[in-house]
């Protein structure tokens, strides 16, 4: 397994790629903020086995991050990452210098999506994804990639990088793979590690719990139930956790991530997030995404 850690070194062995593999297969691309998981892994190895030639990035990236955010703390584990990448067969990898990214540490341009950046995820986190659309598509002018491969637990991430493909005319196929939970339900994430209390782990996996009642609730009705009436659902179940406090949750198409007024089985998906709260202190510990489709 080759590492790169040079925006220049990287675009030599890119180049030779074009010669190399193109006649073999695709070339696949995992982009992640390392502190690799298994939901990292199963990205990647499902990349391995479908393109001849797998990269992968790590790169914490500042522009993700509110000023109030965890950037300085955010977890990293290069050596455990790279151990992970490698048992899973993986060609290279691509560990960029911020100034690959962001040259003269210019941030000044941003690519935005006006109607959605700004909604669901995006209300607490503003700058979070016209900060991963930017830098997801300097990769993707790096590491020209045939397809990409991105977790379904960032419903609204991967809608908006395929809205990206499409808006700019990249020839990259995006695939979004299933998430990938702990044995509790709860969505693998990096941020998880926050989670390090006797018992968060599994007080955090009532979340996805209520989402499970939540979606049994919908398919159990006689009647089609208007969006309004699931969300009051699932808010009234989420009091019964006083370690949650909630951030929003939404009823949305699961192609345009438009708001329903009416639940459609088969074409919607719940969209939530909460903040899951220390139980001695109330202080907020971690801020929880995830999803399910309906």
């Amino acid at each position: 397994m080759k590492i790169f850690r040079s925006k220049e070194k990287f675009l030599v062995y890119r180049s030779g790629l074009d010669r190399n593999v193109r006649n073999r297969g695709r070339i696949g691309f995992v982009a992640t903020m390392g502190s690799l998981h298994a939901g990292h892994t199963a990205l990647i190895k499902r990349s391995v086995r479908e393109n001849a030639h797998t990269i992968v990035s790590i790169f914490v990236n500042p522009t993700q991050f509110a000023p109030h955010e965890d950037f300085a703390s955010y977890p990293r584990d290069e050596t455990g990452d790279l151990r992970l990448i490698r048992a899973c067969g993986v060609q290279s990898v691509f560990i960029p210098r911020g100034e690959d990214i962001y040259p003269g540490n210019d941030k000044s341009v941003f690519i935005d999506h006006k109607e959605l950046t700004g909604k669901y995820d995006g209300v607490v986190r503003p700058h979070f994804f016209s900060g991963g659309m930017t830098v997801i598509a300097k990769f993707f002018n790096i590491v020209r990639p045939d397809r990409a491969y991105f977790g379904k637990k960032d419903y609204q991430q991967l809608y908006l990088f395929r809205e990206l493909v499409r808006a700019l005319a990249y020839p990259i196929k995006i695939y979004g793979v299933a998430t990938v939970r702990e044995r509790t339900g709860l969505a693998m994430s990096s941020r998880n590690a926050y989670l390090a209390a006797a018992g968060d782990i599994e007080a955090a996996a009532y979340f996805y719990q209520l989402l499970l009642a939540t979606k049994k609730h919908v398919f159990t009705s006689a009647v089609p139930l208007a969006a309004t009436k699931v969300v009051t659902f699932f808010k009234n179940g989420l009091k019964r956790y006083p370690w949650f406090k909630l951030d929003y949750v939404a009823v949305v198409d699961r192609k345009t991530l438009v708001e329903r007024k009416f639940v459609d089985c088969g074409r919607s998906v719940i969209l939530a997030a909460v903040f899951f709260l220390d139980r001695r202190t109330a202080a907020v510990k971690v801020r929880l995404i995830d999803n399910i489709e309906l």
